[in-house]
């Protein structure tokens, strides 16, 4: 069963995807997808599509959608907001509820909206496994990267800087608006980025949390955790098998990240045990 739809709440309109077993399912298998947001959300759009099946195929009710001011949603692109987007996946979480699913509900994100996840989780009355793949652990910081595609435009259009990282900033930090690559960066999304501590709700956070490492060379081991865990956390290293960045080397089915994740969403939420996988496949760093 696949499903789209859109929640209607006051003058929002989200673009939502449900994907779901054909056969009956289990009412307490329900798994929150939370996706990365601008040129990101296109690029890994069919990456969380096969998710989405592929967790349905294992009886999993797996829901997703665009944020207010993103992707297929309502909303002019100035509407979006840190704390817009995990308010959109609040009412993500709402309207399972209103069909009879049964909490707790798992959470996984990619980049932006695995700490929009971990945001949520941390409002959520009786959140389940929170599984996090590279989150953006410093928003402000992801911001000024984003602006290097400024940069480029200015080079291409004016053979030279006219405004650079510092005036950008200044320029959005005084309510004028930057372009990003076909994208906008206004002063509403960059004060809410501002406000965003994802140390602090790690630690917060009451469920059971997955950070998923992806390492760029086969074999490498990965290094330490980016962020403290929650007593309930652990951390684990898998290889990159596709990039958000670009198209180069794009897979739409990550097997080894498709398996590690059914295989975490299966297992018992309470153990502190790691999810046993080959070594070569995945690098649980030692405590």
């Amino acid at each position: 069963m696949e499903e789209h739809y859109f929640i209607r709440d006051h003058d929002r309109s989200i673009y939502c995807v449900e994907y779901g077993p054909d056969e009956p399912y289990r009412a307490d298998q329900a798994v929150l997808l939370c996706k990365p947001i601008w040129g990101e959300r296109i690029r890994t759009h069919r990456i969380f599509t096969n998710l989405g099946r592929a967790l349905a195929r294992k009886g999993f009710h797996a829901v997703t959608c665009d944020y207010f001011g993103d992707g297929n949603s309502s909303g002019d692109a100035l509407d979006l907001t840190f704390d817009g987007m995990v308010e959109d996946v609040l009412r993500l979480y709402a309207s399972l509820e209103r069909k009879a699913f049964l909490s707790p509900f798992s959470l996984i994100g990619l980049r932006l909206g695995a700490t929009v996840a971990l945001a949520a989780a941390t409002r959520l009355p009786s959140p389940g496994k929170v599984i996090l793949i590279e989150p953006v652990l410093d928003p402000i910081a992801s911001l000024e990267e984003a602006l290097r595609a400024n940069l480029a435009r200015q080079m291409v259009v004016h053979r030279k800087i006219v405004r650079n990282r510092s005036q950008l900033i200044e320029d959005i930090q005084s309510g004028m608006v930057v372009d990003v690559d076909g994208f906008s960066i206004g002063k509403r999304l960059w004060e809410s980025y501002e406000k965003v501590a994802p140390a602090a709700l790690m630690q917060s956070l009451r469920a059971p949390v997955t950070l998923i490492s992806l390492v760029p060379k086969k074999g490498e081991r990965g290094g330490e955790c980016p962020i403290a865990l929650n007593p309930n956390g652990r951390h684990l290293s898998l290889p990159q098998e596709f990039r958000w960045t670009d198209w180069k080397g794009y897979k739409p089915v990550p097997p080894i990240l498709f398996d590690q994740l059914l295989a975490l969403l299966s297992s018992d939420a309470n153990t502190k045990e790691f999810v046993d996988a080959p070594r070569a496949m995945c690098f649980v760093p030692q405590p």
